[in-house]
């Protein structure tokens, strides 16, 4: 199973590749991009710039679900030192209790 799964990954892989190479090939010519309150130009490929954007779009997402688990980890944190007092109270109980019925 291991073998058919990395024999796909690597499928996946060449896809991804060719699919990145035909897109820079067809999208190779120049744009402009300007900052505007700065007198800066720069010219770049269109498939740079595109994959910059993507990449931007990647990394904000990114810090979005970071964020959301890191509430998601503190809840469960808190939800499991809970369980622990509530299972060490438990356990205390029950030892009371059988003191109790061994003094009987």
């Amino acid at each position: 199973m291991s073998s058919l799964k990395r024999f796909f990954g690597f499928l996946f892989l060449l896809f991804l590749a060719a699919s990145f190479v035909v897109f820079a090939v067809s999208n190779r010519d120049f744009v402009g991009l300007n900052f505007f309150p700065l007198p800066y130009v720069v010219e770049i490929p269109k498939f740079l710039l595109a994959l910059l954007c993507f990449a931007v779009g990647l990394l904000i997402g990114a810090l979005a679900i970071s964020f959301r688990l890191a509430r998601t980890r503190r809840l469960l944190r808190a939800e499991c030192r809970r369980a622990d007092a509530l299972l060490n109270e438990n356990k205390a109980l029950r030892m009371e209790t059988s003191d109790r019925l061994t003094l009987k």
